[in-house]
């Protein structure tokens, strides 16, 4: 149901070329928040994540437009989730500034 979504927010994690347990966590507690199951955590997802592949930015903006228009996820939480992402370090990288900003666009 929230394959567009999640696609999103693995290219938001993946933007600095690399995926911290952080940020895995940060996904799977989308995934239980949307589906109520809170068996899953970061490493139960991570097969998951390993099946989608790495989104390009193209791939990510596709996404993004498709998981606002039929996921029934908002701009607000898909951005929210995806902040939260980011400041899981310090620094934001051009990618990963380039996708909040498509993001804050889309508001």
């Amino acid at each position: 149901e929230r394959a567009d979504t999640i696609r999103s927010l693995l290219y938001v994690a993946k933007a600095d070329g690399r995926m911290m347990s952080a940020e895995r966590e940060i996904i799977a507690q989308a995934l239980v928040s949307w589906s109520g199951d809170d068996r899953l955590n970061h490493e139960s997802v991570d097969h998951l994540l390993n099946i989608l592949g790495i989104p390009s930015m193209q791939s990510f903006e596709a996404g993004a437009k498709k998981a606002l228009k039929n996921e029934g996820i908002s701009p607000q939480e898909l951005l929210s989730w995806s902040e939260k992402i980011i400041h899981t370090q310090k620094q934001i990288v051009g990618a990963e500034q380039d996708a909040l900003d498509y993001l804050r666009n889309k508001l």
